[in-house]
């Protein structure tokens, strides 16, 4: 077996490749050996890259601290799809015949994961934290790539993760971490200022990420209903009162008296 080759030339951080080569593609270890440095990181940057989103559900024991197994759980998610991106690290899909993936020449973590505030998810024990996460990964191109078609580089990295989260494989990144599920990109939430209404709960490892979510949706449905309702009872007893009004005012006038107010009412039966 040869000796695996150095770390990455590149980081993130660094200055953008303007050429960047298959010789600059870092492995370590056997051709299914890869994995990414410390940073999250394989391969080479360039100038062409994108931000690759999807969300998850991470549950963790009291003791956990959701920094330290972000940063873990950030790594491994980059490793489990290099071998779905680079020849070199055993993919399954041949590059040479997926001009995309043909084209990809680097990846790294991307923004940093972070909790979606005001969003709750279902704890297998209650007393663990539950998160719904947004996570991200960058991947970097070569120069000139056929944008439209890398449109389906996101969905191949996020079927690798929601079938490697689904089979429990990043369950052990950190010993603090009970399980973690993949959300459905479809799943929306609140906005962070607060201004939509609160957003149902999430099941850890829900499959497609909706399926609690059903029953919180009819819920807010339900509360919406009953909310138009309301509105549109209150809208009908305005009306109605206008109408008792008008009637009583117009028997007054037959009676040849002028239109008392409610006011005077009041008056006459104290």
């Amino acid at each position: 077996t040869a000796s695996p080759t150095a770390s990455p030339t590149a980081s993130p951080t660094a200055s953008p490749s303007s050429t960047p080569s298959e010789s600059s593609l870092t492995v370590t270890g056997s051709s299914f050996g890869c994995t990414t440095n410390n940073n999250g990181f394989f391969g080479t940057t360039s100038d062409e890259s994108m931000d690759v989103e999807f969300k998850y559900a991470l549950e963790y024991n009291p003791d956990g601290i959701f920094k330290v197994i972000r940063d873990d759980l950030e790594g491994a998610f980059n490793d489990q799809v290099l071998p779905e991106l680079f020849d070199e690290c055993g993919t399954t899909i041949s590059r040479k015949s997926n001009e995309a993936l043909s084209s990809i020449v680097g990846i790294s973590t991307g923004r940093e994961d972070t909790i979606l505030e005001g969003v709750t998810c279902n704890k297998t024990k209650p007393e663990n934290n539950c998160a719904v996460v947004s996570g991200s990964i960058f991947v970097f191109f070569e120069e000139d790539y056929d944008k439209t078609s890398a449109a389906n580089v996101p969905d191949v990295i996020r079927d690798v993760l929601k079938s490697s989260m689904d089979a429990g494989t990043f369950d052990d990144t950190h010993p603090a971490i009970e399980r973690v599920s993949y959300v459905s990109q479809n799943v929306t939430f609140p906005d962070p200022t607060g201004d939509d209404p609160p957003q149902s709960n999430i099941t850890a490892r829900d499959g497609d990420g909706n399926s609690d979510l059903r029953y919180g949706i009819f819920g807010l449905v339900g509360g919406l209903a009953i909310i138009v309702l309301a509105l549109v009872w209150r809208q009908k007893e305005k009306k109605r009162r206008a109408a008792e009004e008008e009637e009583e005012a117009a028997r007054e006038l037959e009676n040849g008296s002028l239109p008392s107010s409610p006011s005077s009412h009041r008056d006459e039966m104290v």
